[in-house]
């Protein structure tokens, strides 16, 4: 009989697979609420994804700071090195 324990697995893989599902990006609020992840964990994680970025700003209403949307960018399976060979043309 074996429990899996999710509040110590990783979050990342679940993070970007969010961002998979919302292409057109999520705040770091909404990623919380939808995965019930602690903000502070998110951040984190967001900020050591090479594949993340933030696409927008969303500007803060009653003196909120502005809210970052964030997006996954779409990696290629097999990305081969350029060979240094220079093509005559």
């Amino acid at each position: 009989m074996s429990f899996e324990n999710v509040r110590h697995a990783p979050k990342a893989p679940i993070i970007r697979g969010l961002l998979h599902n919302f292409p057109d990006g999520l705040t770091v609020s909404e990623i919380c609420t939808k995965t019930f992840i602690d903000s502070r964990v998110v951040r984190t994680c967001l900020k050591k994804m090479a594949d993340c970025y933030i696409d927008r700003w969303l500007l803060g209403k009653h003196q909120k700071p502005p809210e970052a949307v964030w997006c996954v960018a779409d990696v290629p399976q097999n990305c081969p090195k350029p060979s240094n060979r220079k093509t005559k043309e």
